[in-house]
């Protein structure tokens, strides 16, 4: 082949991909397909991100202070952007093309006026909040540094991180760094809104993958390499932010989303988009005071304690998002459609069913992900973590909390959908309202619950003498309950505490939105609600023995020095127990499963038209 061919090859390559990217994706179904697929991609780089913090830093103090200082920009971000982005923007930009006279679509050949103003207005409203939190956060640094690891909670009996000064220093540092991190989100958010909405969804679902990547370059070259440490990460953060940010710039110009720069942003439809966001942005800050207490409460708990607390996070997000989230939001759109159609007919059966089904289908993915991970805690942690500095210690603490989350993983998927559906009937007051009683509980588990826990070695053996037959328990230790409720001990799996008190408090919420959705709708019934979710529990319950009983025959002592002795353990029993769950759905009759079998034939399908293998 020669030069030249090679070359037209690789242009016509180029164009091709180009092409690709800025397709338009006019199904919900074929959207949604998009961004799970590449969110599959982003998580795997997750994965990678979280196995190169562990490998490097463990769960040393070093990096405990970089959660901590990661913390406050993050906390601006989420409230502002990500309490703005489903609530206002994306439904206010849709509105200005929908009504548009001339071009409702932003192309080459132009972008409506109004469309284009909102846009502008929005992207300096958020640059003017970011520049002037940013100055803040730079110039308040220690303090907020003092004040997350609760130092000056002191003189409140309060259990506190053992920082030092050059701690404050380091998270000082690292916070003036990152803070440049959400001025870059904001205007690249403001972006994927704006590309969205346009029904492009390839390059916005790429923009979190290069994030990670950027954070994997800080943390490979210049946190170990150049020898940064976590200050490498710090940069990694911002380089990752300015990844996702360059990754949609070429895509946004060749759409014509122009950026006027302004300070005369406040206007009627801007009014619009505030009115609009404001009960989703309250939510959110209700949720961000609980991150901020959880990190306080988790420095005090003993050096390496955050970490292990983030990582198990990390990794039950993982099906939460997989699965809950992405379902949710693919359905939010019709829930929205059949909800206005259904206020003109006072017929809500149509939003009814969409619910049920999304709702059940949700559960039936979700719930044996859940066991899977409960069971499989160990081997799962050790693979995705363990090596280097993340030594078998942290292995087990960081397992203990990710089973504790088990809870958490269940109901916040179904809260995710039973959030957007009140979304859809235009209600952000219900949402508010339960999730700052979430908080509430949140709070008062999360002190009860780590003062319990940090007593584990107290009341463990109590609890195997039950679980031996012994069920003849003292009334000494009925009335060290007290005790180990309202006094803190000294034991890593204080920590488990915090994970246990979301899954509580998501319980409340998810049971609370119900209740106030089926006064609504009356959606519960027996025949076409509860008893396709007691088939579910029980096929999960099922596959949970299944697995424990694998589990414990195999008599598996793990070996942390091979990874072939752990990743054994974990495909031959985590592959029989997603067997068994299958095996039992189908005997008992579980429609969902026809449902996915019918979804796999046809992805199965695509891809053998895209390989070149025309399906039977």
């Amino acid at each position: 082949m020669t030069p030249e061919k090679i070359k037209n090859l690789i242009e016509k390559g180029i164009k091709k991909g180009s092409d690709v990217l800025k397709q338009r994706q006019e199904s919900i179904v074929s959207a949604a397909f998009i961004m799970m697929f590449l969110l599959v991609f982003t998580k795997i780089a997750g994965f990678l991100k979280a196995h190169l913090f562990a490998r490097f830093f463990g769960t040393s103090p070093e990096m405990d202070v970089f959660w901590a200082a990661f913390t406050v920009p993050d906390i601006i971000f989420n409230v502002v952007v990500v309490g703005s982005i489903n609530a206002a923007l994306i439904p206010s930009f849709t509105e200005k093309l929908e009504k548009s006279k001339g071009i409702k679509i932003c192309s080459k050949l132009g972008c409506p006026d109004s469309f284009v103003k909102l846009f502008s207005d929005i992207l300096n409203l958020f640059l003017l909040i970011f520049v002037i939190s940013g100055v803040l956060i730079f110039i308040f640094a220690p303090q907020l540094s003092r004040f997350l690891s609760g130092d000056y909670f002191k003189g409140f009996d309060i259990d506190t991180a053992g920082f030092s000064g050059n701690d404050f220093d380091l998270m000082a540092k690292i916070m003036r760094i990152m803070v440049i991190s959400p001025i870059l989100l904001s205007v690249s958010s403001v972006l994927t809104a704006g590309i969205q909405v346009n029904k492009r969804f390839i390059v916005p679902a790429l923009a979190p993958l290069f994030y990670n990547l950027g954070i994997i370059f800080g943390t490979v070259v210049l946190g170990k390499f150049c020898n940064m440490g976590v200050v490498g990460i710090a940069w990694g953060v911002v380089i990752g932010s300015l990844l996702h940010l360059l990754i949609q710039l070429p895509l946004a110009y060749s759409m014509n989303l122009k950026f006027n720069l302004s300070f005369k942003f406040i206007n009627k439809d801007m009014i619009k988009v505030m009115k609009l966001a404001f009960p989703r942005i309250l939510g959110l800050i209700g949720d961000q005071v609980m991150l901020v207490i959880n990190t306080i409460i988790s420095l005090g708990l003993g050096e390496g304690s955050l970490s292990a607390y983030s990582f198990a996070n990390n990794l039950q997000l993982l099906p939460v998002h997989l699965i809950g989230s992405t379902i949710s939001q693919a359905a939010l759109p019709t829930l929205a459609v059949e909800y206005s159609e259904s206020l003109n007919g006072k017929d809500f059966s149509k939003f009814k069913e969409t619910f049920t089904k999304t709702f059940q289908q949700i559960l039936f993915l979700i719930l044996p992900a859940v066991v899977f991970i409960v069971v499989l805690r160990l081997p799962f942690v050790r693979l995705t973590l363990g090596a280097g500095e993340f030594d078998w210690n942290a292995t087990v603490v960081t397992a203990w909390v990710l089973a504790l989350f088990g809870v958490s993983i269940l109901f916040q998927s179904l809260t995710s959908l039973l959030l957007r559906t009140f979304y859809a009937m235009q209600n952000t007051v219900i949402p508010v309202i339960v999730s700052f009683i979430g908080l509430a509980i949140n709070i008062i588990c999360a002190f009860y619950l780590t003062n319990f826990f940090s007593h584990y070695y107290d009341w463990r053996p109590m609890i195997v003498a039950l679980l031996d037959g012994n069920f003849f328990i003292s009334g000494e230790a009925v009335s060290d309950l007290t005790n180990w409720f309202t006094t803190r001990n000294s034991s890593p799996a204080a920590i488990g505490g915090l994970a246990l008190s979301t899954g509580i408090a998501l319980i409340v919420e998810t049971i609370l939105l119900m209740t106030f959705l089926n006064a609504k709708l009356k959606y519960i019934k027996w025949n076409e609600f509860v008893k396709p979710i007691l088939k579910k529990f029980f096929a999960s319950g099922f596959m949970f023995f299944v697995m424990y009983f694998i589990y414990k025959l195999w008599n598996f002592s793990l070996d942390t020095s091979t990874v072939v002795s752990i990743f054994s353990l974990f495909t031959i029993c985590g592959g029989i127990g997603v067997i068994s769950y299958f095996i039992i759905c189908s005997v008992i009759d579980i429609n969902e499963i026809q449902f996915f079998i019918n979804i796999l034939k046809k992805f199965i399908n695509k891809v053998r038209a895209v390989i070149g293998l025309q399906p039977k």
